[in-house]
């Protein structure tokens, strides 16, 4: 004869599997930093190169990704130097008017 689970039976055995991922992935964490022990034994100043080393290498690494993404063009310079020749005529005309 064959017992049908009832929902209690099926709640049970999720959250048994939800037990045995969590304990295999505490153990695979254990390990991680079983392996990061290398990096406790460095000096505090060592660590805190590697970590600004690691920032600096984030933050150029966004930098770099966000010009490529806009296309490295300088509108606004484009448009000050524009603005800036516009400016000088209208005062050379002005100087010559002036003048004359």
């Amino acid at each position: 004869m064959v017992k049908s689970l009832t929902p209690y039976d099926m709640e049970l055995t999720s959250i048994s599997v939800f037990n045995v991922e969590m304990c295999s992935f505490a153990f695979r964490l254990k390990e991680f930093y079983s392996q990061m022990a290398g990096f406790q034994s460095l000096s505090p100043a060592v660590k805190n190169l590697v970590v600004a080393g690691g920032l600096s290498g984030f933050v150029f690494g966004v930098y770099f990704y966000t010009m490529k993404a806009v296309g490295g063009t300088d509108e606004l310079q484009v448009a000050i130097d524009k603005f800036e020749h516009a400016k000088g005529k209208s005062e050379n005309e002005t100087n010559l008017t002036q003048e004359a």
